[in-house]
């Protein structure tokens, strides 16, 4: 990006002791004219940023193998593969429930002891994300079980993990108390659509704020290819593992 023409202006004010013009009044006492006052004066610092470098990622996909892939997804059926590319590449959308499913689960009023989303990597890949990200995709935001375990993102996974072997396997993520609050009879939240990302910094919690917003932005350049819903081996399919008590 062509940075050299760009600056930044700061604008802040400094307290200094100054005389007033004949008709000012810089400290607010209601006279005017006085000398030696003190007062907030206005100033302004401009920085160049000529020396600033910076670059853009911009995915070209028209023309390859994966374009149709990610321009026409099957909403219906699901995917065999689905692609995570990180650096302005793409994400995986899930659907967990439709509508009749969720409102049959509802009605059984199960008691979840525990819920996990795992994602099987699609055979050897080299060098994968260490770790990847799950959010609620329709409203940008946070899945309850980062922020509401003690132990966080620990407990929350979606770090990679190795076969006995020592290869890339899969990415886990514990999803209990969302599941809870999505399928409570009495009170449910409503089910989105999550998102599956890279993982960067900014995605964490800020304690400080508790933003639970998450940005769409990221500049982690690996990709991973992982078995979708519909694999040829069904034991690597995406999985929703849900232990409950009836």
């Amino acid at each position: 990006l062509p940075t050299a023409p760009g600056t930044m202006t700061i604008y802040y004010t400094n307290e200094e002791i100054v005389d007033e013009e004949a008709d000012e009044d810089l400290n607010y006492n209601g006279i005017t004219g006085e000398s030696d006052v003190l007062a907030n004066v206005k100033q302004t610092m401009t920085f160049g940023f000529g020396g600033v470098r910076t670059g853009k990622y911009d995915r070209e996909y028209a023309g390859s193998a994966i374009a149709p892939l990610l321009l026409n997804p099957d909403y219906v059926n699901g995917e065999t593969k689905l692609y995570v590319q990180g650096a302005a590449g793409s994400e995986v959308v899930i659907e967990l429930f439709d509508q009749e499913t969720l409102n049959y689960l509802r009605q059984e009023n199960f008691l979840i002891n525990e819920a996990n989303l795992i994602f099987y990597i699609d055979g050897d890949q080299g060098d994968v994300p260490d770790r990847l990200f799950l959010y609620k995709y329709d409203y940008h935001s946070l899945i309850e079980d980062y922020y509401n375990t003690q132990l966080g993102q620990e407990m929350f996974g979606g770090t990679l993990e190795y076969d006995s072997d020592g290869n890339p396997e899969k990415y886990t993520f514990r999803i209990t108390d969302y599941m809870s609050r999505v399928l409570n009879p009495s009170n449910p939240i409503a089910s989105s659509k999550l998102a599956l990302k890279n993982f960067v910094s900014t995605d964490n919690l800020d304690l400080s704020t508790f933003d639970t917003i998450v940005q769409d932005w990221n500049w982690i350049p690996k990709d991973v290819v992982l078995h979708g819903n519909r694999p040829k081996v069904d034991d690597k399919r995406l999985k929703l593992q849900i232990y409950y008590s009836k």
